[in-house]
């Protein structure tokens, strides 16, 4: 409660308006990740897929610096629709890279046995994380910018 004028804080009437909680997306990823460090033949797969993925995007990116690459890594993505994204090395690397930890974070948690709406409720916060640790939020990453 303001106690000026006896009203509720702005940002608890917001929540109360979405019907959010960010204490219960916290704890729902949380979640996720304790039934995943229970498993960790689980973690131990996941490792060797990235690997394998960051493997494919460093020889991607190598492939670039030789010459016009294939097609784009993230053409559904309009943040990643500057042509630079695809056609320099360094920045489709980061891309690749990103894309690569983003795709693993989300399997990882698609693996982990939690109810549907615990699951739901991580799956949006680690949406946000990933979106918001996204290279295009990084000015001197940006070529937008």
């Amino acid at each position: 409660m303001d106690q000026a004028n006896g009203h509720p804080a702005d940002g608890a009437y917001g929540l109360r308006l979405s019907g959010i909680d960010p204490a219960s997306l916290t704890t729902a990823l949380a979640q996720g990740a304790l039934n995943l460090a229970r498993r960790p033949q689980e973690l131990a797969r996941e490792a060797v897929t990235l690997v394998a993925d960051e493997a494919d995007v460093a020889l991607d990116a190598a492939r670039t610096a030789l010459g016009p690459n294939g097609a784009p890594l993230a053409d559904d993505d309009a943040r990643f629709a500057d042509r630079a994204w695809h056609e320099n090395p360094f920045l489709r690397l980061t891309l690749g890279t990103y894309l690569a930890g983003a795709r693993s974070a989300r399997r990882l948690l698609d693996r982990a046995e939690l109810p549907p709406e615990t699951h739901r409720k991580a799956r949006f916060l680690l949406d946000l994380w990933l979106d918001a640790a996204a290279p295009t939020n990084v000015p001197w990453l940006n070529p937008t910018v």
